[in-house]
């Protein structure tokens, strides 16, 4: 489905009636009579000064990352978790369909229960079903598409998924990707970078890349994007089991960082990455 509001912000329009006046041009000898306005009121001083346009606030979104490990914890834990950050807008990898869980959907089981809206994006099929990334949101969501990325022999089939996310201010893109450990990560992190591209709107992308700060696959990804957590976070910021790599991202384009925060070690091998964003009505896509 393709969506194509927008919202442009309103800005305030002050209109000053000019007061016209009216002068004969007197013959020569004679006294020039007075001036009088056509209206007849007395004529006032009006304050010239340039036209001001109201700025529009920004609307301030919280976004979640976080790989569920197919919901092996449980994915009550997995909603906890969620409900627990707080987040408005979640970026899921490592989503299971019905067989791997005894018939339960996973994203769909979750969106339910949080009250969103839900894309799933089934990258790959195994015997027990599907897997894949999704994304969930408190807003609305369209216009989605998932797109290959390299795929060497003996790895993981890999897709990076664009949502489109309207609130009632803001439209903004959103992606979603997870990249195959080792072989194969450069190429899919470039691949993404070249995908997103340099973005002109209100652009997010969040995932488990399997690969550090400072490294071929982040530079990739920071070719035209903004860490989000080396804008704002704090500390490390390990979001791996053993607690020594961040793996898990949030990068942005076009929109302001103002916190991030990990989530405790719960019903994942994974923590969560969480960033509270500002999102200009002017930069919508």
């Amino acid at each position: 489905m393709s969506l194509r509001t927008r919202w442009t912000g309103r800005g305030l329009v002050a209109a000053v009636a000019a007061t016209v006046l009216v002068t004969a041009s007197p013959a020569p000898g004679q006294v020039p009579a007075a001036v009088t306005p056509v209206t007849g009121s007395p004529v006032s001083a009006l304050a010239d000064g340039p036209a001001t346009t109201a700025v529009p606030t920004p609307e301030r979104l919280r976004f979640l990352t976080y790989n569920i490990r197919y919901g092996s914890y449980g994915l009550p834990g997995v909603l906890r978790d969620i409900r627990r950050t707080r987040a408005e807008v979640v970026l899921l990898n490592e989503v299971d369909d019905r067989r791997r869980t005894g018939g339960v959907h996973q994203v769909g089981w979750l969106a339910r229960r949080l009250g969103m809206t839900w894309v799933y994006d089934a990258d790959h099929r195994t015997a027990r079903g599907t897997r894949g990334n999704a994304v969930l949101s408190r807003h609305r969501l369209g216009d989605e598409r998932a797109s290959a990325l390299p795929w060497p022999r003996g790895t993981q089939r890999r897709e990076a998924v664009r949502v489109t996310l309207t609130t009632s201010r803001v439209r903004a893109h959103v992606w979603v990707t997870h990249l195959n450990p080792g072989r194969g990560t450069v190429p899919q992190a470039r691949t993404v970078s070249r995908l997103v591209g340099d973005p002109t709107c209100l652009t997010l992308v969040g995932g488990d890349t399997n690969d550090g700060p400072g490294t071929p696959v982040d530079d990739a990804m920071r070719r035209h994007l903004d860490d989000t957590w080396r804008d704002v976070g704090r500390g490390p910021g390990h979001t791996n089991f053993q607690g020594v790599e961040r793996i898990d991202y949030l990068y942005h384009r076009h929109l302001v960082a103002r916190r991030a925060w990990t989530t405790p070690l719960r019903a994942s091998d994974h923590r969560g990455v969480v960033g509270v964003l500002d999102l200009d009505p002017r930069l919508s896509c």
